[in-house]
């Protein structure tokens, strides 16, 4: 796993294992939500994940107190960002995938 993190989050560890395990599939990314607080305002629109610092990251349910606590290490303007559930899977044929997306 080449993430920050360097292992597949654990929500979402037994999906993954299946998809794997399967000689039509394998999964190239994966992540099962997360709330991120990062220090800095973003010179676009878009926040880059490399050469940021991350204030707070969770995987789970946080409350304002988390988020306001993580704001005390802030040098100045800081990014709240919600990103929801996703996988990256690679098939080996076609009909894989069409089988795929259709279970999504």
């Amino acid at each position: 796993d080449l993430s920050k993190k360097g292992a597949v989050d654990e929500a979402i560890e037994h999906v993954v294992s299946l998809l794997n395990s399967r000689e039509e599939y394998f999964t190239t990314s994966s992540c099962s939500g997360r709330v991120i607080l990062i220090d800095g305002a973003p010179e676009s629109s878009a926040v880059q994940k490399q050469n940021c610092a991350w204030l707070f990251v969770s995987h789970h349910k946080c409350t304002s107190e988390d988020l306001l606590s993580a704001l005390a290490g802030c040098s100045g303007d800081a990014v709240l960002k919600f990103e929801p559930f996703v996988l990256h899977v690679q098939c080996r044929r076609l009909e894989d995938a069409q089988l795929m997306v259709s279970l999504s």
